[in-house]
This record gives C-alpha cells, sequence and structure tokens, in this order.
C-alpha cells in the first residue's frame, strides 16, 4: 500500500488522479456495507482515513457525490493511526 500524509478532503475528492479507482470512504455512519465486501482486489483502490472524531455529514455527502463508496470498518471506532492499518489489513486478508 501507498500511504499518503494528510491532504484537504476536497482536493482529493475532486482529483483526477484517482479516476477509475474503487473508492471508498469508512465512517460510523455506514452500517450496511462492510469495506471486506465491498473491494475488489484487482482494482487500484483509494480508502479515505477520517480525522479524529471522523467525518462530517458534509464532507461524507460531498465524497459519495464524487463516486466514493461509504462503508463501515465493523462495530468499534478506530483511531485515526489504527483504521489505517485495519483497511491495509482487511485488503491484504481478502
Amino acid at each position: 500500500p501507498q500511504i499518503h500524509g494528510m491532504q484537504r478532503l476536497d482536493s482529493i475528492i475532486q482529483s483526477k488522479s484517482f479516476e477509475g479507482h474503487q473508492k471508498f470512504i469508512p465512517s460510523t455512519h455506514a452500517r450496511e456495507i462492510h469495506f471486506k465486501t465491498a473491494i475488489e482486489q484487482a482494482k487500484e483502490t483509494l480508502v479515505l482515513i477520517g480525522p479524529e472524531g471522523g467525518f462530517s455529514e458534509k464532507e461524507i455527502n460531498d465524497a459519495i457525490s464524487a463516486g466514493f463508496l461509504n462503508v463501515t470498518l465493523g462495530p468499534n471506532r478506530l483511531r485515526t493511526e489504527t483504521a489505517g492499518i485495519v483497511v491495509c489489513s482487511i485488503f491484504a486478508n481478502s
């Protein structure tokens, strides 16, 4: 995986660099779709990891409008630094 540092959310979701990628925004608001069941292994993937406290509802809606799928990483609220590791682990074991 390639892990990037902090970036402005609006610049990421508007970026043309990720066209053709499967794109995910995990949040505690998503209950129906788990990241593990939504990913396709052979596709380039972009997963946004939010700040402490999570993404705002507006940020989630903006990302969804830009083609991101809102997914859950499970029942527990994760810290920012832990969420990235969980995403990599789920992806590697799917």
